[in-house]
């Protein structure tokens, strides 16, 4: 039983948390190239560090390329993601934000359509209710 107490004392006090990634890495990551390293690596196996990347003193024709960030990535810049969609963070999450299709399904919908089926419920129950009448 201390056991158990214990155990759910400790995960009650821990959180997880997910840190953001650095932003050293936001031009390389977001232009679709890989991060070896110190290194940005492009599609030619050339590389170049990846200060030297981001203040385009190397690389520069691969930091002027125009670039969409596909679904699953990690975005910075959140209008920088493909069409149709969006960068999403869920609320009261710290990290990095992702790029991933639109969804309409979120937390406010559910509260619309608990209200509504909440409401016609209602207007079942009184529309089947004998009214009396008042002689």
């Amino acid at each position: 039983m201390k056991q158990f107490l214990l155990l759910l004392l400790f995960s009650c006090c821990c959180q997880w948390t997910q840190a953001a990634i650095n932003p050293v890495y936001k031009h390389c990551i977001q232009r679709g190239y890989v991060v070896d390293g110190d290194d940005c690596v492009f599609p030619d196996s050339t590389r170049c560090l990846l200060t030297a990347f981001n203040e385009q003193h190397c690389g520069k024709q691969w930091f002027s390329k125009d670039y969409c960030i596909p679904e699953g990535t990690y975005v910075w810049d959140t209008d920088k993601c493909c069409d149709g969609l969006v960068a999403y963070l869920p609320d009261g999450v710290a990290g990095q934000a992702t790029c991933r299709k639109q969804s309409f399904a979120g937390p406010s919908l559910w509260m619309i359509a608990a209200v509504i089926i909440f409401l016609l419920a209602l207007l079942f129950i009184l529309r089947k209710r004998p009214t009396r009448r008042i002689r």
